[in-house]
C-alpha cells in the first residue's frame, strides 16, 4: 500500500520516480518511503544535484566539514553533488519525502541563476497539504514532460521552486512576520508599473523609516528594495518561458525605463541576459 499522502478527489498516486529529458540534461521526480530507502544510517555522495522536500520523518546530517545539522519536517534540503555526507534517520520507518533530482548537465546551465546552493543547506518552508500538492502538480508536469517544451517544463519547475521556497520564509517562518512587514511586502510586490518609496510606504504601516528598513532586512532576510527587486525578476523569469514576449515590452511592463537597464539588473540577479536565459534550455 502506497504511503505517499492522497491528493484532493482521490486523484491516484504518481509512480515512484517519473523522469524527464529538459534541454541537454534531465530531471527526476521521486517519492522516497520507508520501503525505498529503509536504512537508517548511510554514506551518500549524489551525481545529481538533489532537492527533497520532507514531508514525514527526521534526519541528522553530517557532511564532516561542520557541525551537524538535523533535517525535520517541513524543510527543503539542498544536496549538491560530489558532497560526501551521512544520513541518520532515527525511525526510518516512517519516513515519506519528495525529491526533485536535476542532472549535471542541467545543475551547470542552472548555476548562473544562483536559486541552487552549493553546498549542504536545510530551509523551513512550511509544513501541510499545499506543500505536498505542489509536489504532486510538479510530478505531473514532469511525467507530461515529453509534451511540453523545455521553456514550459522549466517554467514549472522555477514555479516550484518560487511556491515551496519563498524569499519571505528563509529566516522566519511566515507566521512570525508581524503583520505590518506583510503587508509592506504586499506593497512593494503588489505593482511593478511604477516605483515605490519607501518612506511613504513605512508611513502607511505606522513605522519610522529606519526601523522599517531594518526589521524588513531581519524578517525577511533582505533590504525592502533587494526584496521587490527579486519578486521583479521572478515575474521577469516566468514571463520569458511562458510567453513570447519581447524583451523590450517586457521590460515597459515591469516599469523599467529602458531595455538597458532591465538587462543589467536581470544579469545582476541571473548571471544571464534576458535572451540568454529564455534560450538556455531550446
Amino acid at each position: 500500500m502506497s504511503s505517499i499522502p492522497k491528493r484532493p478527489k482521490k486523484r491516484k498516486f504518481p509512480r515512484d520516480s517519473v523522469t524527464c529529458a529538459l534541454g541537454q540534461g534531465s530531471v527526476r521526480c521521486s517519492w522516497i518511503n520507508p520501503h525505498m530507502h529503509p536504512a537508517g544510517h548511510r554514506y551518500c555522495v549524489m551525481y545529481d544535484y538533489i532537492v527533497v522536500y520532507l514531508i514525514r520523518g527526521k534526519a541528522i546530517v553530517n557532511d564532516m566539514q561542520r557541525p551537524t545539522f538535523e533535517f525535520t519536517e517541513g524543510d527543503l534540503f539542498f544536496r549538491p553533488p560530489h558532497i560526501p555526507h551521512y544520513v541518520t534517520r532515527p525511525q526510518p520507518q516512517s519516513w515519506l519525502s519528495f525529491a526533485l533530482a536535476i542532472s549535471p548537465d542541467l545543475y551547470e546551465a542552472l548555476k548562473p541563476m544562483q536559486i541552487l546552493p552549493d553546498s549542504l543547506k536545510t530551509v523551513h518552508v512550511g509544513k501541510g497539504e499545499s506543500f505536498v500538492r505542489q509536489c504532486h502538480t510538479l510530478s505531473d508536469h514532469v511525467r507530461q514532460g515529453q509534451q511540453l517544451t523545455s521553456q514550459t517544463l522549466l517554467y514549472h519547475i522555477m514555479q516550484w521552486f518560487n511556491a515551496m521556497h519563498r524569499p519571505e520564509v528563509l529566516t522566519d517562518d511566515a507566521s512570525t512576520i508581524p503583520a505590518k512587514l506583510r503587508q509592506a511586502a504586499g506593497i512593494l510586490t503588489a505593482s511593478f508599473e511604477k516605483s515605490v518609496d519607501l518612506q511613504a510606504i513605512a508611513a502607511e504601516i505606522g513605522m519610522g523609516y529606519e526601523h522599517f528598513r531594518k526589521a524588513f532586512t531581519h524578517h525577511m532576510g533582505k533590504s525592502p528594495m533587494a526584496y521587490r527587486i527579486t519578486h521583479r525578476i521572478g515575474l521577469a523569469q516566468s514571463r520569458l518561458l511562458e510567453t513570447d514576449i519581447s524583451i523590450g515590452e517586457l521590460a515597459q511592463q515591469l516599469g523599467y525605463a529602458d531595455v538597458y537597464t532591465f538587462s543589467r539588473q536581470f544579469k545582476q540577479v541571473n548571471g544571464l541576459s534576458p535572451t540568454a536565459y529564455r534560450n538556455q534550455v531550446s
